[in-house]
């Protein structure tokens, strides 16, 4: 959880490394709102993906999103794959 929030807080390369480290490393740890770690670095990576002009890697991971995580929710209770535009 600690190294997420550390992600959501950094910004190029950094941010991209910390979120990898997220998806590989934890992404079977929960939240106790029962947010997924690793779900939600995908989401976040994805969007960071997409505001960098890497297009397709974003598509890839929200398609992953789609079909493996699709019960995966945020901190709001929202499913993830409800916030991909």
């Amino acid at each position: 959880c600690a190294q997420l929030y550390r992600a959501q807080n950094e910004t190029g390369q950094e941010k991209e490394l910390l979120l990898k480290d997220c998806i590989t490393r934890f992404s079977t740890c929960y939240y106790g709102d029962g947010a997924q770690v690793g779900p939600m670095a995908m989401f976040e990576l994805a969007e960071y993906y997409q505001m960098t002009g890497k297009e397709q890697d974003a598509r890839e991971l929200f398609r992953k999103l789609r079909k493996e995580y699709s019960e995966s929710v945020g901190h709001d209770g929202v499913l993830l794959v409800d916030k991909i535009l």
